[in-house]
């Protein structure tokens, strides 16, 4: 992003929406964009009039994937073979990387884990690839929103999971409140394998219930290793994290943006009704009602 000197004048009847994807630590702190400074940001004092972003109290909610209710239940030999070929897997947990230093410490969280459990990290921070990936960043994009892919197999980056693991480390880079990425939300979820989820955001309002391990129920990596190990022990337990796959499935985010792109078109046409400027756009997106938007783990003793 080119640097924030000066700002266009706002014209008479215009709209202006800042857009977030990223979580705020890894914007101010990682990616150092000078937007992200409170002096840069007051240049936008009560210009702005929506926001648009992962957080529940954005004016216009994107999220990277959704859940949907089937509309017929899942038959129930298809959820038996996926029962069966899960009882055969050999790998405990894989982990899918290329952010290799982060405000989550989440490498650190996974180097306490394997204390006590194998765990088989892919990515740019090993060198160690995965099969089957797209050969370029458009193609991932592609592939990780649904839409249409110019790779060969389209998805099958990730079937290594239904093949080899029990468990997905699905580790956000930040701790951020309501940050999930479509490793949480869909990517990981589709394939037949438990995700381990670790982050700022509530799951149980994003996740359907038995679709994950949240890693903040546990006071430590070691807590969390020993639940593993005994849900590994115990098979039939395993398997209850598979029953939502019968009443659910998950959504591209493609689905959420086209959702969201169509409610900024309702509004223009209704703009007295939604009639909005921010203060503070600094402090939304940092510091919202007087709180930390993020936070740093403690969970790494």
């Amino acid at each position: 992003m080119p640097p924030v000197r000066t700002i266009p004048k706002k014209r008479n009847g215009q709209v202006w929406i800042f857009s977030q994807f990223e979580s705020p630590h890894y914007l101010a702190n990682e990616m150092y964009l000078e937007i992200m400074q409170k002096k840069i940001m007051d240049k936008f004092k009560r210009k702005v009039n929506w926001t648009m972003s992962f957080r529940r109290d954005s004016d216009l909610v994107f999220v990277h994937g959704d859940f949907s209710t089937r509309t017929v239940a899942l038959n129930e030999n298809i959820l038996g073979k996926v029962q069966e070929d899960y009882k055969t897997k050999s790998e405990t947990a894989a982990w899918f990387v290329s952010h290799c230093k982060t405000k989550s410490k989440r490498e650190k969280y996974v180097d306490l884990m394997r204390n006590d459990i194998e765990v088989d990290e892919y990515g740019g921070c090993t060198g160690r690839k995965l099969p089957k990936c797209p050969k370029n960043r458009a193609n991932a994009i592609k592939e990780a929103w649904g839409l249409k892919s110019t790779s060969d197999s389209p998805g099958a980056c990730f079937n290594i999971l239904d093949e080899k693991y029990k468990f997905y480390l699905s580790f956000e880079n930040s701790l951020c409140r309501d940050y999930l990425t479509e490793k949480s939300l869909h990517h990981v979820v589709r394939h037949n394998v438990i995700p381990v989820m670790r982050s700022g955001a509530n799951h149980s309002i994003f996740n359907p219930p038995n679709s994950y391990i949240d890693a903040n129920e546990f006071t430590s990596a070691k807590d969390l290793t020993l639940y593993l190990k005994l849900l590994e022990s115990q098979p039939k337990e395993m398997l209850k994290y598979f029953e939502w796959k019968k009443f659910y499935t998950s959504d591209y985010p493609i689905k959420n943006w086209q959702q969201s792109i169509c409610e900024i078109c309702k509004r223009l046409h209704q703009p007295k009704k939604y009639t909005r400027l921010y203060e503070d756009l600094h402090e939304w997106i940092m510091k919202p009602n007087g709180e930390d938007a993020c936070h740093f783990p403690n969970d790494l003793a």
